[in-house]
């Protein structure tokens, strides 16, 4: 799941999984495969703010979200 995050909302999307077989090559190390997502997040849905952009991972049973340094700001 994708999460965004400000000081009043907070917003959960789904994700798809999606193959990139790229960072496997480039970190050449693990099977990254599964690495890649997509959501859609229509604009109109979230409030004016800005939002931290955070990641729900799921690995078998181990689960953690994760708040990236990105932020985004959304005006409507």
């Amino acid at each position: 799941c994708i999460v965004l995050k400000s000081e009043k909302n907070i917003y959960v999307y789904e994700t798809e999984k999606v193959k990139i077989k790229d960072v496997t090559a480039f970190f050449n190390s693990l099977n990254l495969d599964n690495s890649g997502f997509h959501s859609i997040i229509y604009k109109k849905t979230l409030e004016s703010g800005r939002y931290v952009l955070g990641i729900y991972i799921e690995k078998g049973d181990k689960k953690e979200l994760l708040f990236t340094d990105k932020k985004v700001e959304i005006s409507q």
